[in-house]
């Protein structure tokens, strides 16, 4: 079957009215010098807030500059721009199955964090989240962290992680309506019609005891096929409610956000291949909430979260799923010197989805952060990780990292790192009655990654090598003979390897130039369908009043 090409042409229109405009003073700097390159702050790769030169890992971070460039659009197309990142299908028609893939993983080695809660959908194969869910609108800033983070994050972080942090309610008084109109179609039809529609409706509001804030986004589109030569349309459209409430009283601070969304998308039979009115419904009700105490030298904090996701596909087999998820995770970090740092928590899991057992895991963990204020850190992490079926398991982490400073605002970094980590079978590679594997073992993987960055105010290039060695890796195995499959172990261990080059430079005051190259390959067990090269290059020229125009290849 041919691969199917998406176009799309997008118009942008949006109000906003800001009550106390005194309130949203952005710095001159923050647009025209990319000052983040060396003192932004991540979050992700220790819970510690540590400076980018400071950091030991591949972390990319996406702020909300960078997200207003993709107002209107997907966030596989987002994350999809970035190095070492692959998002499968988010060339084809809106709202399709996505693989999102970091350094050759399934679905299921990609940890989604959203506002700090473990998300997924224990019914899916994978046991991953539905990205389609997620609105690009409502999202404040994503960080990434590429490689094993297992020992931190638990089990679904071998090959990553994907933090996002949704808007929250600001001090002042705003109102914003952003509409976007264009088209999106495929190579082979014409582009004269409007097809894709998008809106956002915020509002923030401080009510002095409390901060109030909401955002409804919707989206519609009705210009391609779901298959590559059918004539007939298949509609998507989804939208996303999502109301947030916080409050800061001295050492206390809490927030809670509720978030309901629906999609609706029409899709075609596979077998055979053809035009069909088939329809699938997508339902996600969502609520995490955080409780934080600060204390002299350090903060505790309670993070809840629950989820639950129902299925329904409307075809010639009609099947329907609903599962639930549920977290709890308490986070103590304090500070133990100037440049020592420690962080313990542990996290109760439990999850499920209808006619099977629920599985359920405890994480116990530790992690040592050593900040030298100079040349070395480093940081050392581990966990002890419980699962009611499979027992125990522990995980480590390693990452050092050594700064060389030529100049006050030039900087080059040389880091490595080692990781093990384990997974878990999902509950449909389980219990499926029909390819479902109940001897099924945990995968379990190293990863090691060795790199260099080198920054300044203007440019930023880093180069990592990466390995990842998996064993026993779950697949999925089909016997012609007998026309039946299901889930096993490999017979043998899976090796990953690659390298990653990002570079960014500021070639004019207002004009940036991004490029990016991932060579990523199996060297040893089968093949994935993975491109085995991808670039992508963009230069940005920035308007005034945050407004910018993109230019933008991915191969």
């Amino acid at each position: 079957m041919k691969a199917k090409v998406k176009i799309v042409l997008l118009c942008v229109f949006y109000i906003t009215n800001n009550l106390k405009a005194q309130d949203l003073n952005i710095k001159k700097d923050s647009l025209d010098t990319k000052t983040f390159y060396l003192d932004e702050i991540t979050l992700i790769e220790s819970q510690i807030p540590i400076k980018r030169r400071e950091s030991g890992r591949s972390i990319i971070k996406i702020d909300s500059t960078d997200l207003k460039k993709f107002r209107g659009r997907n966030i596989s197309e987002l994350l999809s721009t970035k190095a070492g990142i692959i998002t499968l299908g988010n060339a084809s028609i809106t709202g399709q199955n996505l693989r999102y893939a970091i350094r050759g993983s399934n679905n299921n080695q990609v940890l989604i964090l959203i506002d700090g809660v473990r998300i997924s959908d224990p019914s899916r194969i994978d046991n991953d989240f539905d990205i389609n869910f997620l609105n690009i609108n409502q999202i404040e800033s994503i960080e990434i962290l590429k490689g094993a983070s297992s020992s931190l994050y638990g089990s679904s972080a071998s090959a990553g992680v994907i933090n996002i942090t949704t808007k929250k309610s600001n001090k002042s008084e705003s109102l914003s309506i952003d509409l976007f109109t264009g088209t999106e179609n495929d190579t082979k039809r014409k582009l004269d019609d409007l097809t894709y529609f998008s809106s956002n409706l915020g509002f923030t509001k401080d009510l002095s005891f409390l901060k109030l804030g909401f955002n409804l986004s919707t989206l519609n589109t009705n210009g391609m096929s779901a298959i590559s030569n059918g004539l007939e349309i298949d509609n998507f459209s989804k939208y996303n409610f999502n109301l947030n409430l916080s409050s800061k009283d001295g050492p206390i601070e809490w927030y809670v956000i509720l978030n309901k969304s629906q999609i609706k998308n029409g899709y075609d039979n596979s077998f055979p291949i053809e035009d069909a009115n088939f329809i699938g419904l997508s339902f996600l009700e969502s609520l995490s909430s955080r409780f934080k105490y600060q204390y002299r030298k350090g903060e505790i904090s309670l993070t809840v979260g629950y989820q639950n996701t129902s299925r329904e596909y409307r075809d010639n087999y009609p099947l329907t799923f609903e599962s639930i998820n549920k977290s709890a995770e308490i986070i103590n970090k304090f500070k133990i010197s100037d440049k020592i740092y420690s962080v313990q928590g542990i996290l109760f899991q439990n999850s499920g989805y209808d006619g099977v057992p629920n599985i359920s895991q405890v994480g116990l963990y530790s992690n040592i952060v050593y900040l030298s204020g100079k040349n070395l850190n480093f940081s050392l992490g581990g966990r002890i990780n419980n699962h009611h079926t499979y027992g125990n398991f522990f995980t480590y982490s390693l990452n050092p990292s050594y700064n060389i400073d030529f100049k006050e605002l030039e900087n080059i970094k040389i880091f490595a790192t080692l990781n093990s980590a384990f997974i878990a079978p999902s509950l449909y590679q389980l219990y499926d009655p029909y390819s479902g594997n109940r001897d099924l073992q945990p995968e379990e993987s190293i990863s090691k990654e060795i790199g260099i960055e080198m920054a300044n105010q203007k440019k930023n290039l880093s180069i990592v090598f990466f390995e990842r060695g998996e064993n026993p890796k779950i697949i999925y195995e089909y016997d012609f003979s007998t026309f039946t499959g299901g889930y096993t172990n490999s017979p043998s261990d899976l090796i990953f390897r690659g390298v990653e080059i990002d570079y960014s430079n500021k070639i004019l005051k207002k004009t940036d130039f991004n490029f990016n190259y991932t060579f990523n390959e199996l060297k040893r067990g089968t093949l994935q369908r993975l491109p085995k090269h991808s670039f992508n290059e963009s230069i940005t020229y920035n308007l005034k009043k945050k407004q910018a125009i993109i230019f933008y290849l991915q191969v």
